[in-house]
């Protein structure tokens, strides 16, 4: 009896295959480098350009877009505890106590009202 040797080849992996294998590694490596940067930074000049806010023409925004709303619903308590905070923040203090008046007139024993008074340091003490 003749018995026949078999031998179990096995694929070598050439170049090609650990070419393609530190290509995807690299690639991966590359994309959380970028990940760890994006989330980690501040936001950075781009180009030497930088974008600044005007702060008052944002609070003027604010406060006609708060003054629509309370002619519509002038029963709006919060409403009118927002336009208070951002007269303050424009230092149009008497404004800001007319609008706490209003809120307190609509609500007399809200005690966020008070808070928000309180905070504003427009309490008459």
């Amino acid at each position: 009896m003749s018995a026949k040797k078999t031998k179990k080849t096995t694929k070598k992996k050439g170049w090609p295959y650990f070419s393609l294998l530190g290509f995807i590694i690299l690639i991966l490596i590359l994309s959380l480098f970028n990940l760890i940067i994006y989330f980690s930074s501040t936001p950075k000049q781009i180009l030497g350009l930088r974008m600044e806010v005007n702060t008052n023409s944002v609070l003027e925004t604010q406060k006609e877009f708060w003054n629509k709303l309370l002619s519509k619903n002038p029963t709006y308590v919060d409403g009118w505890m927002e336009l208070a905070k951002i007269e303050v923040q424009l230092e149009n203090i008497d404004n800001a106590k007319k609008a706490i008046d209003r809120a307190k007139k609509i609500e007399p024993n809200s005690k966020s009202v008070s808070q928000v008074e309180i905070d504003l340091g427009l309490t008459s003490k």
